[in-house]
């Protein structure tokens, strides 16, 4: 009888012992994946924070140069320039405030605000304000996407456009390419420029963002030097 009631005790322990080190994984596990969550979280706000900004930042550098440059023999230029420098400003702001509204309340986040696609040709208008040889085209027949698919769409055309603006030289030509298919959506931009002599400066996050937005979508990122010369980024999903 003792030894039984001893084989019940310690088997009793041991399933104390179980459950507790049941209960001690749990929590770690919960830990983990909330930590796990605010690192998402922490690069969702630095990725769309750089894309809302840069993009407008570097547009507004270029205008600026410009204007300085025309100043002493076309004033009128310049004078655009300056025009077009001052909504590169007040774009750059009403993104940040939106971005900051979304992050101080989520019932306020409206994915439909956010922009998209249908907003491609506003980006080329302000690319060429820029002196950016630019054109647009669609192929295929155009048909409405998931907000979501449209946002990383239309940052990643952002970027690029940033990018070909820093790096691709004076008189470069870029295109920028929407393909429709039955089942997917292609956005390629490229240019032709053979570079600036000194690289402008950057941090190097605008190609590991598209790849981020791309695999967020389960989709395909290309982007490579053109054997023909410039530079090529394709975003398919």
């Amino acid at each position: 009888k003792q030894f039984i009631r001893d084989a019940t005790a310690l088997a009793a322990a041991r399933q104390r012992a179980i459950g507790q080190e049941r209960a001690h994984q749990l929590h770690a596990e919960r830990a983990r994946l909330a930590r796990q969550a605010v690192t998402i979280e922490r690069l969702r706000i630095a990725r769309e924070l750089h894309d809302a900004v840069a993009h407008h930042v570097s547009l507004m550098g270029v205008q600026a140069a410009a204007a300085r440059a025309l100043l002493t023999h076309d004033v009128d230029a310049a004078g655009r320039q300056i025009e077009s420098l001052e909504d590169s400003s007040r774009a750059a702001v009403a993104e940040l405030y939106n971005l900051l509204g979304t992050l101080r309340d989520d019932e306020a986040a409206d994915p439909d605000s956010a922009p998209g696609i249908d907003q491609l040709p506003d980006l080329v208008s302000e690319a060429r304000s820029a002196g950016l040889a630019l054109d647009l085209a669609t192929v295929g027949e155009v048909a409405p996407l998931p907000p979501l698919v449209s946002l990383n769409l239309y940052r990643i055309a952002q970027e690029s456009l940033t990018n070909v603006i820093k790096h691709a030289g004076p008189g470069a030509h870029a295109s920028v390419r929407l393909r429709f298919e039955s089942d997917s959506i292609e956005l390629e931009v490229s240019d032709d420029g053979a570079g600036r002599p000194a690289r402008a400066p950057g941090a190097g996050l605008g190609l590991l963002g598209m790849r981020e937005r791309v695999n967020a979508l389960a989709g395909t990122l290309t982007s490579q030097p053109r054997h023909s010369g410039g530079f090529v980024v394709r975003a398919s999903v």
